[in-house]
């Protein structure tokens, strides 16, 4: 999974309900557009799904890795972040677990 999944990803992942649990690893930005993926709008979409056995765990970034950390303004155009020079982290991956040890992570598009 990356960025905001499709529905059909959500959907699958609801639906491969064997009685084990689905643990989602989340490794996202710190904004609040990657903070709203792993806290609201993956579960609430799980949830729509039956997918009750999933549970959504950030692992990256997270507030005890970012505390202490200097902060800066955002760029106020995409021209400037290309010209900046500066790496970014911007991909944002997660990675489903099986409980149990069967690992699945969809193909990068």
């Amino acid at each position: 999974m990356h960025g905001f999944s499709s529905a059909t990803i959500v959907h699958d992942i609801s639906e491969d309900d064997d009685g084990r649990p689905v643990i989602i690893l989340y490794v996202g930005d710190f904004d609040p557009s990657g903070m709203y993926m792993s806290k609201a709008d993956l579960p609430k979409r799980f949830d729509k799904y039956s997918g009750s056995h999933v549970e959504v765990r950030r692992i990256a970034l997270t507030d005890k890795q970012v505390s202490g950390l200097p902060s800066f303004p955002p760029p106020t155009s995409a021209r400037t972040r290309a010209s900046s020079g500066s790496l970014r982290i911007t991909a944002t991956r997660a990675i489903s677990m099986r409980a149990g040890g069967r690992w699945s992570m969809p193909a990068a598009r």
